[in-house]
């Protein structure tokens, strides 16, 4: 699994997918990268359990499975200081 979340894009898809579900093309615009490129991905991310997928009309949205994706992406990201919680000041 911290090997699907070892590359970037994937990384910074499932990043924008926590903020809500988003379709390929609103990800690919978002994410300025080429819809094939991501679609390549978030099959990845979905055989890892990471999205799941939903059809809505001739669209596939895609949704983080959120209990288990934020744990996952937080533990992975301490280790270089990114995964604390926001200090409260």
């Amino acid at each position: 699994m911290l090997k699907l979340l070892g590359n970037p894009t994937r990384l910074r898809i499932l990043l924008v997918l926590l903020e809500g579900e988003q379709s390929v093309s609103q990800l690919a615009s978002s994410l300025a990268e080429p819809s094939t490129g991501i679609s390549q991905h978030l099959a990845k991310l979905r055989l890892g359990h990471l999205v799941r997928v939903r059809r809505e009309g001739n669209q596939r949205i895609y949704d983080p499975v959120a209990d288990y994706v934020l744990p996952v992406i937080t533990a992975a990201l301490r280790p270089v200081g990114l995964g604390r919680p926001p200090s409260s000041s």
